[in-house]
């Protein structure tokens, strides 16, 4: 967003609000435009979306507080969970390949909203929910991540002029910066991957038999020495 303020006329304010008040606060007028939003043609009535998926947010589980049935430590103890998840969403299929590609097997439960799913998950009526980690209500507890999904700017559809501010200012960025977003999109996996990295039983017990190695990094620089393979140097 600092960037693209270079490009734009506008000062951008940042404020921080609950995912439950997202519509009530840009029919409210406190704010004017709302990111990381995955985009919903559904919702094209009263929303508007930037033009192209330039923003990134967590698909991830998410358990009742107290849980303990779960462990991503274990996946094996997904199988026969119950995970709601919402209609119409294309994010969907990130889930359906973290379970195909870990032979989890699960039952889900489609819900219209927010509102729903939630009830469905105080009430036991499920186990698990799938959602973005910005889309997260106080009764939820994360439990591991899926995966990197893409997101846009939503605003309210007669703020839409903001929207078209942004996607002007993102194109000029992008010809001014072609690798800028290919830049930032690595920067946002390297720094979600020790979400996505999980082990199998036999994995899980293998490691529990190890020796602790016990590794010390300095904030997120690289460590001190590097070897460089290619000229053998370091």
């Amino acid at each position: 967003i600092g960037e693209l303020t270079k490009f734009t006329n506008y000062h951008y304010e940042i404020v921080s609000i609950r995912p439950e008040e997202i519509v009530a606060s840009l029919q409210a007028g406190s704010v004017d435009v709302v990111l990381p939003v995955e985009y919903n043609p559904a919702r094209l009535d009263k929303f508007a979306y930037t033009r192209h998926d330039d923003f990134n947010d967590l698909l991830g589980l998410f358990q009742r507080k107290g849980e303990q049935r779960f462990n991503k430590l274990d996946l094996q103890t997904l199988n026969n969970a119950k995970i709601g998840i919402f209609e119409n969403r294309a994010a969907n299929s990130f889930l359906e390949e973290f379970l195909q590609k870990n032979n989890l097997q699960v039952s889900l439960s489609i819900y219209p909203d927010k509102k729903s799913i939630t009830a469905a998950l105080e009430n036991n009526e499920i186990d698990l929910i799938a959602d973005s980690l910005t889309n997260v209500y106080a009764n939820e507890k994360y439990l591991l991540g899926l995966s990197l999904i893409p997101t846009r700017a939503m605003a309210l559809q007669e703020k839409a002029f903001l929207l078209a501010d942004i996607d002007n200012a993102m194109d000029t960025w992008n010809k001014e910066d072609p690798g800028h977003l290919q830049a930032i999109n690595a920067y946002s996996a390297r720094r979600v991957l020790p979400q996505l990295t999980y082990f199998t039983p036999a994995e899980t017990a293998y490691l529990k038999q190890c020796t602790e190695m016990r590794v010390v990094f300095y904030g997120e620089e690289s460590p001190y020495i590097i070897y460089h393979q290619k000229d053998d140097t370091f």
